[in-house]
């Protein structure tokens, strides 16, 4: 009888380990997999994805893409079947209650697009004087010059403001 060596015994122990973690890894997955395919998604219009998936499990994303391929195929073969068969009960529906907040977020967005093209516009505009205001403040001819006017500011009492020969009573 020869006597074996603990470097003998440790590639089976090493082996028997890894099939052991990857058959617990592979439960893992299967659960968190009936359990996202099962369950009302709160946000209703998103699908679960492979990170969610791997998440769900409680293992890292490239130990399922890589070493459970077969069961990252299936769950995406199964999404898609979802996806396809809105019928199904674990597809996504849109509530219809929601149905006027989605067309408040349409008009909502259509209103703060004309208001960017009426800002764009303003600004515009608002460049043009100023460069004719430095323009005509800045000529030494004999013509009449630019006054400025004193700064208002926006909670000043605008009475105390007036520029000169203004009408009103001081």
């Amino acid at each position: 009888m020869s006597a074996m060596k603990d470097s003998d015994k440790t590639p089976s122990t090493s082996r028997r380990e890894r099939q052991t973690r990857s058959n617990r890894e592979r439960v893992q997955i299967e659960s968190a997999m009936a359990h996202l395919l099962s369950t009302p998604r709160a946000d209703s219009v998103r699908w679960p994805s492979v990170s969610e998936l791997a998440r769900t499990a409680g293992i890292k994303r490239w130990v399922l893409t890589h070493k459970h391929v077969d069961l990252k195929d299936r769950f995406q073969a199964e999404i898609e079947r979802l996806r396809t068969n809105p019928a199904s009960p674990a597809a996504p529906q849109r509530p219809s209650s929601l149905q006027p907040l989605h067309e408040d977020i349409a008009r909502l967005r259509r209103e703060n697009a004309e208001l960017r093209e009426l800002v764009a516009a303003y600004e515009h505009a608002l460049l043009a004087v100023g460069m004719e205001y430095h323009v005509l403040a800045t000529q030494d001819s004999g013509a009449a010059k630019i006054l400025p006017l004193p700064l208002q500011l926006p909670n000043s009492n605008r009475s105390h403001h007036r520029p000169p020969g203004a009408g009103g009573v001081s």
